[in-house]
């Protein structure tokens, strides 16, 4: 839980306005709006006011822990699992998770190439094997083998080209992922620490 949200749940908590706060404090009642909105955060100085103010040690104030009731259970979730990660890594996640995304979204469009280029290759070869037989040779064309479609069958069948495919499915989904969670924890993370 941010600090922000600590700081409204025990000013609330303790049955306090946000004038009377601001009394107790030495600030105006504007600051403590901006605390609780987390436009600002109070100087190290306040921070001890607050904690006396609250009964609860500064440690807590500042930690990401969850806010418990009397009886231990929790009051409020993580807001997503990035926010449940602590210490170094997770200010880094926070701050530089939407990367992770961007990385996806590269992956998935090297995917999505490799897989073109398969089918490439194999459409190439097929159509390489296509003239390579005289007309009079027997050969897969023949509808005495059952095979109708001749080459284009094989090109359709081909394991090699069905691969392609589903690399380039599976490169698609990852470029749709990896924007959107890219898009999100930028959005998410870049508006808490403006």
């Amino acid at each position: 839980m941010n600090l922000n949200e600590k700081i409204l749940f025990y000013r609330k908590k303790a049955g306090l306005s946000q004038e009377d706060l601001a009394q107790r404090i030495g600030v105006s009642r504007q600051a403590v709006s901006k605390w609780e909105t987390g436009d600002s955060e109070p100087e190290v100085g306040k921070l001890l006011l607050l904690a006396e103010t609250f009964d609860i040690s500064m440690d807590w104030l500042l930690s990401r822990e969850e806010i418990s009731d009397d009886k231990g259970t929790a009051q409020s979730p993580p807001h997503s699992w990035v926010d449940s990660v602590p210490g170094l890594i997770g200010r880094l996640l926070r701050r530089y998770g939407w990367l992770f995304g961007v990385y996806v979204a590269v992956v998935g469009a090297g995917f999505s190439l490799i897989g073109a280029l398969a089918k490439i290759v194999v459409r190439g070869m097929v159509s390489g094997i296509d003239g390579f037989f005289p007309d009079e040779t027997i050969f897969i064309g023949d509808p005495q083998f059952g095979f109708d479609e001749g080459f284009s069958n094989l090109l359709k069948n081909n394991p090699v080209s069905i691969f392609g495919t589903a690399m380039i499915i599976f490169g698609i989904i990852l470029i749709i992922t990896g924007i959107v969670l890219a898009v999100s924890l930028k959005r998410r993370y870049s508006l808490k620490s403006d």
